[in-house]
């Protein structure tokens, strides 16, 4: 949350001193309370258009929560009612795409349809956890089957976000059940630290993807990983360990928490 104020507060007084980027008070409102994804795209500046997905994210989350607090006080089904609201989520999404024949921007960017991605990892994660015969080249065939339903020109949007992202989603809940020589390939430390820093990478990539027309592309990158590096050590980093020391579980909790693991031992 710290880097992602820095960065509305550095574009909104970025876009004072460089007008093309055309940040507005509204836009830093709705950025800030994660409510920019249900605003017409137009009227969106482009230096905070890609803030839409943590939107998404955002309010996946805060439901997520919803279901655990309330699965803490009733006896629910976790997995059926997160795969409801996945398929009530698909559905959502290819009737406004194939009835009312909406664009990409008016759909895909809502929470009310983009959350299904985030809910089928949580749906298939909870049904698969317990299998142990899972077949090593499941997650190799899902990952490339949902790269190539993602990336392939002229498939319809309902089909990469429901067929497309379901299969992105098995291969990454079953990706420990893989080969070791391919599991070992995927914890290179290079790709490890590139996961490590793409929060930074995403959040701070959209004003040098907007100026690459009149700036040399190779220095644009180099500058961009600069500037994501910076906020990860300097203001990520820093924010993780002040809350880790001043917001630790309390001992009671801890203690119990102990306790429970004892007793299922």
């Amino acid at each position: 949350m710290p880097a992602f104020w820095i960065f509305i507060g550095g574009m909104f007084v970025a876009s004072i001193l460089r007008p093309r980027f055309q940040v507005s008070v509204l836009d830093v409102v709705s950025a800030l309370t994660f409510t920019i994804n249900f605003r017409s795209y137009e009227s969106i500046s482009g230096v905070l258009a890609h803030i839409w997905s943590l939107c998404v994210e955002e309010h996946a989350y805060l439901l997520l929560g919803l279901v655990a607090v309330i699965h803490r006080r009733f006896t629910i089904s976790v997995l059926l009612v997160l795969a409801a609201v996945t398929i009530t989520c698909v559905l959502n999404g290819a009737v406004q795409t194939f009835i009312f024949d909406r664009e990409y921007n008016e759909v895909y960017w809502r929470s009310d349809v983009r959350m299904a991605s985030v809910f089928m990892s949580a749906v298939l994660y909870l049904y698969l956890k317990d299998i142990r015969t899972i077949p090593p080249m499941l997650p190799i065939i899902a990952g490339v089957s949902g790269s190539v339903l993602i990336v392939w020109p002229g498939v319809p949007d309902p089909i990469k976000y429901s067929i497309g992202t379901l299969s992105l989603a098995l291969a990454l809940v079953t990706i420990s059940c893989t080969w070791s020589s391919v599991s070992k390939l995927l914890s290179h430390p290079v790709l490890i630290y590139f996961g490590i820093w793409s929060f930074s990478l995403y959040l701070w990539q959209q004003p040098f993807t907007l100026i690459q027309r009149w700036h040399s592309k190779p220095l644009l990158l180099i500058t961009l990983v600069m500037v994501s590096l910076t906020s990860f050590y300097f203001l990520e980093q820093p924010a993780r360990r002040f809350l880790n020391r001043h917001y630790r579980p309390h001992p009671r909790t801890l203690s119990f928490k102990l306790l429970a693991a004892r007793r299922s031992f």
